[in-house]
């Protein structure tokens, strides 16, 4: 499998074929029922994990039970809306990384395959299960094996040639999860052998991978942003729609006491590197990925709307997540990111071995 060079401006004489009809672009089309499963997994993060949480806690209770009762029901139906919505996307993008192409190894897509085949049928079997009969076995097979798939991905998707920001982003969320699997394997190990310096070393390599996902899921996004068209639109319902992400989470920080704040923020994102001195730096970054995951979503170029999407996800999944409903977003989030990186590369290779047209006299 050829891979394309270093210079990422210059024309690619190597970037994926075209489908074999000619006309269509690899990995460029967005998958069915990827849309709902972002819009369900966005409500079910600000909705169930942000707001219910804050509205229900007992520092702050002002609704009753069976309103409590009510609102659950519905963020649990918000939840398997999404988790369903994106297990069948994702079987339409693991599709398209296992058929054979001329661009993807086989032994990648058997790889893929393989981690496919023990991801899969782990989320489907934590889903239908109630939370108490899911075992650590499960939730590290699930964890482990998701992050592997994601790093497989990128491996399909980063030695193409394309613009500089979107391979940015990606090469930077497939760190955070290849840091992510290193750490929970290390503290995994650590936990078993009693090894003094794994909590340590596996910290520090979490917190790498959490820098690398706060850096690069909102600079994916925004190199998804439409330059004409729908422009104005789509930063416009994406800055209303951040704006209100941002009003629905800070109130956590304003009505609750640190320490249970801090426990809301973590169970919603497992982000933690500045959750004691900056936590009001997540809730910037939660309102910039929204807008600029939504505004992606009105680019005319579905490559760039899976931008958006993916953008949306990651976030709904959060960093390094450990349950279904967090594990499916971000595991499909990470493929569209890399399909869009793939179609990148595709259209910049198909550009540059266009037959050029002399100007009439």
């Amino acid at each position: 499998m050829a891979h394309g060079a270093t210079d990422d401006d210059s024309a690619p004489s190597d970037a994926p074929p075209a489908e074999s009809d000619g006309t269509e672009v690899p990995m460029a089309k967005v998958p069915v029922l990827a849309g709902i499963a972002a819009a369900a997994a966005i409500v079910e993060l600000i909705g169930a994990r942000f707001s219910l949480r804050i509205e229900g806690s007992r520092e702050f209770l002002e609704l009753s039970h069976q309103q409590l009762l009510e609102l659950k029901s519905w963020a649990a139906f918000a939840r398997n809306l999404g988790a369903v919505a994106a297990l069948v996307a994702l079987a339409f993008t693991l599709a398209d990384w296992i058929k054979p192409r001329p661009f993807l190894s086989m032994g990648l897509r058997i790889g893929i395959a393989a981690i496919a085949g023990v991801l899969l049928p782990t989320l489907v079997l934590s889903t239908m299960l109630p939370e108490q009969r899911t075992t650590l076995v499960v939730v590290l097979v699930a964890t482990g094996s998701a992050q592997l798939l994601a790093v497989l991905f990128g491996i399909g998707a980063i030695p193409w040639r394309a613009p500089r920001l979107p391979r940015l982003g990606v090469t930077g969320i497939i760190g955070a999860s290849f840091f992510a699997f290193t750490a929970t394997v290390v503290l995994v190990i650590g936990a078993q052998t009693l090894w003094q310096h794994a909590h340590p070393l596996g910290m520090a390599l979490r917190r790498t991978g959490e820098v690398s996902f706060l850096v690069t899921v909102p600079l994916l996004a925004l190199s998804g942003l439409p330059l004409k068209g729908w422009r104005k639109v789509g930063i416009a319902i994406g800055a209303l729609l951040g704006s209100c992400a941002i009003a629905a989470v800070s109130r956590g920080a304003t009505v609750l006491e640190p320490e249970a704040w801090g426990d809301v923020l973590y169970g919603a994102t497992h982000f933690e590197l500045l959750l004691e001195n900056a936590s009001a730096f997540y809730i910037g970054w939660i309102g910039l990925t929204t807008l600029a995951g939504v505004a992606a979503l009105f680019h005319e170029n579905p490559r760039d709307q899976q931008k958006g999407l993916a953008a949306l996800l990651l976030m709904a999944g959060g960093f390094s997540p450990t349950t279904p409903g967090t594990i499916i977003p971000m595991i499909l989030g990470v493929s569209l990111a890399c399909r869009a990186l793939i179609a990148h590369a595709a259209e910049a290779g198909r550009a540059a071995h266009a037959p050029k047209t002399e100007p009439a006299e």
